[in-house]
């Protein structure tokens, strides 16, 4: 009960959003939708059934219980229990879901995929990386294809011009007629996948967006210049971003130790590690802020829009493995760098 208000949650506050968008199309939900008009720009599209035929001249990012895109995008960002992906085209995809099955579909370049089972029979243009319990591939990736899963099947359509990467306690069967340029087996735990709940799992991930989307709007809402002071540092300014972040990460608790015991620093050494902590939870947040800025800035200009997106993507994203926890880390370090870097403002 308490997850299902928690999803009716969530709905509610994307149905709530095309009020803030500068074209009320951007977002369409519905119950049982399909979605065959032509977008003119990045489209949003939610309910239990949703069907998207069409060509979407942007990001296309579509969420639900039972997903089918037939789509022709930029880019895809495609969610739900289960997820069928048919002659669509896009160029970079990013899919998540319990069962996902990818057929005669055009992948221009890379392809990150997450599930409990996936099946692939489509063309992927560069790289694939691919997390389940159970895979089977069918189809040309003309580059390399990752695999974690405790069964894997390479049936016999298969071509793969780079190197097939698996896990070395993974159960795979490779067709005799499959074409591999190069195998290379790595040492992985991939059995943890068989276990794995996708649906607690995406619904744990809809509870920590919705939660950082109140807060991220509250925040524009009550404090506008610390967001226009976020926005308006440049791409120049990750790097350091990054490192001032990774030495506030590492020292901050030292010195806040170090601190409280001196007994006439017990307060302040408390307070230090409160806010600490505080601004570890803000960290994706405030990396939201600004990298939605640098990579939206001049296709969205409603910043409520721009932070929704840019944290839906990362939310998304976050539930690939080892791709997930890259980009925790960089949130992480870039979100805490850039508290930093408003702190020596002040």
């Amino acid at each position: 009960m308490k997850k299902g208000f928690k999803f009716l949650l969530f709905l509610f506050i994307f149905l709530a959003f095309p009020v803030l968008a500068d074209d009320g199309k951007l977002y369409q939900a519905g119950d049982n939708f399909t979605l065959s008009s032509e977008m003119a720009g990045t489209s949003f599209v939610a309910g239990n059934n949703v069907t998207t035929a069409n060509n979407v001249d942007g990001i296309l990012f579509s969420a639900g219980n039972f997903v089918t895109n037939k789509s022709k995008s930029d880019y895809a960002f495609i969610a739900g229990n289960e997820v069928i992906i048919e002659d669509a085209s896009f160029k970079d995809g990013f899919i998540a879901g319990s069962g996902i099955r990818i057929n005669s579909s055009n992948i221009e370049r890379d392809l990150y995929v997450a599930g409990a089972t996936i099946s692939l029979n489509s063309n992927v243009g560069r790289n694939a990386y691919l997390a389940a319990s159970d895979v089977t591939i069918n189809g040309q990736i003309n580059g390399d294809l990752t695999i974690y899963a405790a069964n894997i099947t390479i049936d016999s359509d298969t071509v793969v011009t780079g190197t097939l990467k698996y896990a070395d306690d993974s159960v795979i069967t490779i067709s005799e007629n499959a074409t591999i340029n190069n195998k290379e087996v790595v040492k992985g735990d991939s059995k943890k996948l068989v276990t794995m709940d996708f649906k607690s799992s995406l619904l744990d991930a809809l509870s920590s967006f919705i939660n950082a989307l109140l807060v991220a709007v509250v925040i524009i809402l009550l404090f506008p210049k610390i967001y226009e002071a976020i926005a308006s540092k440049g791409k120049d300014k990750i790097l350091s971003n990054i490192g001032f972040g990774l030495l506030f990460l590492l020292f901050v608790p030292f010195v806040s130790i170090m601190v409280i015991i001196t007994v006439a620093g017990l307060s302040l050494g408390l307070l230090m590690l409160d806010f600490y902590f505080v601004a570890i939870c803000l960290s994706t947040i405030i990396s939201s802020y600004y990298y939605g800025n640098l990579i939206f800035k001049n296709k969205i200009n409603n910043k409520y829009l721009l932070t929704l997106v840019t944290l839906l993507i990362i939310y998304l994203l976050k539930l690939i493995p080892f791709v997930g926890g890259l980009l925790s880390l960089v949130c992480l370090t870039t979100g805490l760098g850039l508290i930093v870097s408003l702190i020596r403002r002040k």
